[in-house]
């Protein structure tokens, strides 16, 4: 059993791209082997993008396998890179740097969050029709105001790493995505 990759069917309930950089991300969601649910997606990041910054997601698991190319990635104080057929498992509460792609070719991944929760999908849809409409870093990422405002609108209880907990969740978190909302920032609906 893996944790990222199904056996079985999975149904795919959205896709978008961004053609020019040749950037996709589609995203579904299926019953794991185990019986659980699970979010998950695959995305296609260009050469040398997808360098978000350090999370720490309180409320779920994540998995990470590479499928094509090559990946970097940190967890906790550990750096290292993925190859295709490469899982890595980030634990909930574990301060880590997604995989993302500093090399000359694309890579492909897919990526998956246990116990699946609603907002883990509706973060993904905002996602992915920010990707479409070309409102993402040139790293293929949210910006840090953006990426604040739509995880907290949407519950997704992610953090900075290097914020005390409590300082985050009854202050700046709430300030921050507040801004952001002003700015125009927000999720999309399920």
């Amino acid at each position: 059993m893996t944790f990222v990759m199904p056996h079985g069917m999975r149904t795919v309930a959205e896709i978008h791209d961004e053609p020019e950089s040749g950037a996709r991300i589609s995203f579904h969601s299926f019953r794991h082997e185990d019986g659980q649910w699970i979010a998950s997606y695959e995305r296609i990041l260009p050469p040398h993008t997808g360098r978000g910054i350090a999370l720490r997601h309180m409320a779920f698991d994540e998995g990470f396998t590479i499928v094509s190319g090559r990946a970097v990635y940190r967890l906790g104080r550990t750096e290292g890179t993925l190859e295709a057929g490469d899982e890595l498992i980030i634990p909930a509460g574990v301060p880590h740097l997604d995989p993302y792609n500093p090399f000359d070719e694309p890579m492909e991944f897919v990526t998956a969050a246990r116990p699946m929760r609603q907002p883990i999908l509706i973060y993904a849809r905002t996602f992915g029709m920010a990707l479409r409409r070309g409102t993402l870093t040139p790293q293929q990422q949210f910006g840090f105001l953006q990426l604040v405002t739509v995880s907290h609108t949407c519950g997704m209880n992610t953090y900075l790493p290097t914020i005390p907990l409590w300082l985050q969740r009854s202050f700046a978190v709430p300030l921050i995505a507040r801004i952001g909302r002003l700015r125009g920032y927000s999720a999309a609906p399920w």
